[in-house]
């Protein structure tokens, strides 16, 4: 698992569509789903699931929901680890 798979995981379940997180992102849809897929697979469970009848929308699943939570915390420590070197430089 990786900060930025975090990132994009987050972004992903804040839209509810990854070809919109993926402009977001600045990175391809085959790259965030790849990587969604990769953080699904190191945490095995399902993170999000198709939203029925909707096309490429995306909801998080039940399990996905408190991952989801813990993520958006490990990227707010995230960005205290590099506030506080650029503040000590």
């Amino acid at each position: 698992m990786t900060i930025k798979q975090l990132r994009y995981f987050i972004t992903v379940a804040d839209c509810e569509n990854v070809t919109k997180a993926a402009k977001i992102c600045n990175v391809t849809q085959p790259t965030i789903s790849l990587q969604i897929k990769v953080l699904e697979k190191s945490l095995g469970v399902q993170l999000l699931k198709h939203r029925s009848g909707r096309g490429n929308d995306l909801v998080v699943t039940e399990i996905g929901e408190s991952v989801l939570k813990q993520a958006r915390n490990v990227l707010l420590e995230s960005s205290k680890i590099t506030e506080l070197i650029n503040k000590n430089r």
